[in-house]
């Protein structure tokens, strides 16, 4: 899977507000921390790949529905998306020059955690990838 790909599917991982503008996202303000655990289906010699970064997001940034914009990245179109106070669920596809990729998530919001699987399947000049990522959330406190 090209860097790029990998790369917009992580950035995916945050909250994901920007889907959510028909509700707030039951999401508490203050400094998270994230971490992701990205690993490859079949016998591809990729190992698991994890990350773990701290933000802060504040209410303005919750409400705004400007934390993980994905409309932000011109390589993606948002194909559906059901979006409730309490989750989000969304199918994104993505093309590049070399490569295509279609993304589903199902993220879960609970107050001061989230929780959420992605799924990416992409066709590479090296051939079909499946990268499966589940990521989790947690307010630490205050900004």
């Amino acid at each position: 899977m090209p860097r790029s790909l990998l790369l917009a599917a992580l950035y995916l991982a945050l909250p994901l507000a920007a889907l959510a503008q028909e509700q707030t996202p039951n999401l508490e303000p203050g400094l998270w921390e994230f971490s992701s655990v990205s690993s490859v289906e079949g016998n591809l010699p990729i190992p698991e790949q994890s990350q773990q970064y701290q933000e802060c997001l504040t209410q303005q940034k919750i409400d705004e529905g400007t934390v993980g914009a994905l409309d932000n990245d011109e390589n993606c179109s948002l194909i559906e998306k059901n979006a409730t106070k309490d989750g989000l669920t969304f199918r994104l596809s993505c093309q590049q020059a070399d490569a295509s990729a279609t993304i589903e998530g199902d993220m879960r919001y609970a107050g001061d955690r989230l929780n959420g699987d992605m799924r990416v399947e992409s066709s590479t000049a090296a051939g079909n990838i499946v990268m499966n990522t589940t990521l989790e959330g947690k307010r630490l406190g205050d900004c």
